[in-house]
């Protein structure tokens, strides 16, 4: 089962009619006016779909630290208030299997009553949340051009930077230029150290280290810190990076036959923390006898 394309073009009434489609698959209707995508979304037979011109959107991004402007900064906007009409049908297992059943068992009129149709995100679900890409200029002015009705949030694309809080959201509607407010955002920073042993001062191999949230640190939709712990290497030293400018974060160091380390520490927009030596003592074992008084 392969992406196909199908192509219609509407009448004086704007209806448009596609033939010799799968009767369980979900199509995806791109309209386009002047070679421009004008929408794009999943349907079955019969829906309608609306179709407005797009509107500019613009923006300018500035940097939390020292209100410069953020030039080279590519911004995503993503559709978050789309809606699907009909089941969603899932690619094959495997490209590589051809034995694979690239359709479901069923088609949605045999699903027993009273069951809703899977929500379940697809090939043709990502399509209908196509995204829309802009980059600033020397400015750190933005503008996205043909943003289509509806909801979007927005993203950066390059993980070195994050938002100074949520990320923004913008609803979109009418076609005249729509200014937004000023984006503030941070570089991401870096922790780095060496880990030794406490007692010789040697650099200890292939210790695992990891970076913690603030304990006090709100809930947030940007990711603070590394998902990954890394290990020092072969002189002790590590580099972590990627952490949302803060105070309070948690170093922890540990490694097999020596007790874990944990210490804090705080990160500046854009600079590298050096946490030095992480000291990790050997562990002793502690032999306990516990005798009954009577």
């Amino acid at each position: 089962f392969e992406d196909v394309s199908f192509r219609a073009v509407p009448d004086a009434k704007g209806v448009f009619t596609f033939t010799n489609v799968p009767p369980v698959a979900l199509a995806i209707a791109v309209v386009r006016r002047d070679g421009r995508r004008e929408a794009v979304r999943a349907f079955r037979s019969g829906a309608s779909i609306t179709v407005a011109r797009g509107s500019p959107i613009t923006s300018r991004v500035v940097f939390l630290e020292g209100g410069g402007a953020a030039a080279g900064v590519t911004a995503i906007l993503r559709r978050v208030d789309v809606v699907l009409e009909g089941p969603a049908v899932e690619p094959p297992a495997s490209d590589e299997d051809p034995a694979a059943d690239p359709l479901p068992s069923a088609s949605p009129v045999d699903e027993p009553r009273g069951t809703p149709p899977s929500r379940t995100p697809s090939t043709s679900a990502r399509l209908a949340l196509a995204e829309i890409r802009a980059t600033s200029d020397e400015a750190g002015r933005l503008r996205f051009v043909d943003v289509p009705s509806g909801v979007f949030e927005a993203e950066l694309a390059d993980d070195a930077y994050a938002f100074d809080g949520a990320p923004p959201r913008i609803d979109v509607t009418g076609a005249a230029v729509r200014p937004v407010e000023t984006w503030w955002i941070a570089k991401r920073g870096s922790v780095v150290g060496v880990v030794l042993e406490a007692t010789t001062r040697a650099p200890i191999v292939g210790a695992k280290v990891f970076v913690a949230a603030p304990a006090s640190a709100p809930l947030a939709r940007t990711r603070r810190v590394p998902k990954e712990p890394t290990l020092s290497g072969v002189d002790g030293a590590f580099r972590l990076d990627g952490i949302l400018p803060g105070v309070g974060y948690r170093l922890a160091t540990s490694a097999d036959g020596f007790a874990p380390n944990v210490t804090t520490f705080d990160v500046k927009s854009g600079l590298v923390t050096d946490e030095a030596k992480q000291l990790l003592f050997r562990a002793r074992a502690l032999r306990v006898t516990v005798v009954d008084p009577e």
